[in-house]
């Protein structure tokens, strides 16, 4: 009869620990949930980003900006050229058209582990700096600052996955983005809606230092090249502005070799002919 009591004895005992032993299980089952659900959205980033790794590209593209309800846009044709190696990230934009600005060129260089530094070209022979508090800086008066020409936020370390939520009838992830406390930025926070078929951002909310939602970026068209998805037509507008911008890429390459020349005042210049 002793086993009868020490059955007994340890299924009371039991009974006594499974309050304990299930919260031990719900505990471990959300910390489970929480372990796989970051590295799921760094995967996604990951893969946004890496859709858009190239040693070197060019592209045209239309910069346009008008006040909401206007028929009337401000119009700019641009080539871009960037550059990606060991040390960091170069990129210059140059007005193609209106003819009255052609040449006139913006020369951004990121460096790996160090600020924003670049400088301006007005035909025919000014040269103007630029640095980090340029920043803010409006791009050819539209709602593109300097930072968000040469922003890298896909790099930033700290991310973090959020709910899922449709955008223009696609399934996205919201994912939700901070710099590291070295970083240069305005930005404390970057919230995308990523395409998880297409890993290709649908919209992008910035927010500043204070918290606030300050720039929206909604992708109206995307384009696929190469198995890679990559958005074409994008809009930007700033809560409670009555100003829009739009920013859309006519054709492009890359993998292709930008050389360091390219982006020397010497080479720039030539532009403007």
């Amino acid at each position: 009869m002793d086993w009868i009591a020490d059955v007994a004895g340890a299924r009371s005992s039991s009974m006594n620990a499974r309050p304990l032993l299930l919260l031990l299980f719900v505990a471990l089952f959300a910390a489970a949930i929480m372990r796989a659900d970051e590295p799921d959205a760094k995967t996604l980033v990951r893969r946004v980003a890496d859709a858009q790794l190239t040693s070197g590209f060019t592209i045209r593209a239309k910069l346009m900006v008008a006040e909401a309800g206007s028929e009337t846009r401000k119009t700019f044709q641009l080539r871009i050229k960037g550059r990606r190696d060991d040390s960091g990230i170069r990129l210059l934009y140059q007005i193609l058209w209106p003819t009255a600005e052609k040449g006139a060129a913006l020369y951004l260089e990121r460096l790996e582990k160090g600020n924003l530094t670049g400088f301006s070209f007005t035909p025919p022979d000014k040269v103007q700096s630029i640095g980090a508090e340029q920043l803010s800086s409006a791009y050819l008066d539209s709602d593109l600052t300097i930072e968000d020409l040469i922003d890298d936020f896909w790099r930033w370390p700290d991310v973090k996955s959020g709910a899922e939520e449709g955008v223009n009838r696609e399934n996205c992830r919201i994912v939700n983005l901070r710099p590291s406390t070295e970083t240069k930025s305005r930005y404390s926070l970057i919230r995308a809606w990523i395409s998880e078929e297409k890993a290709v951002p649908m919209r992008i909310v910035k927010f500043d230092r204070k918290g606030e939602a300050v720039k929206e970026f909604s992708v109206e068209k995307v384009t696929q090249r190469d198995k890679l998805w990559f958005p074409v037509s994008t809009v930007i507008r700033k809560p409670g502005g009555t100003q829009q911008t739009w920013f859309e890429i006519s054709r492009g390459e890359r993998d292709v070799e930008v050389p360091l020349s390219d982006f020397s005042v010497e080479e720039i210049r030539k532009g403007q002919l």
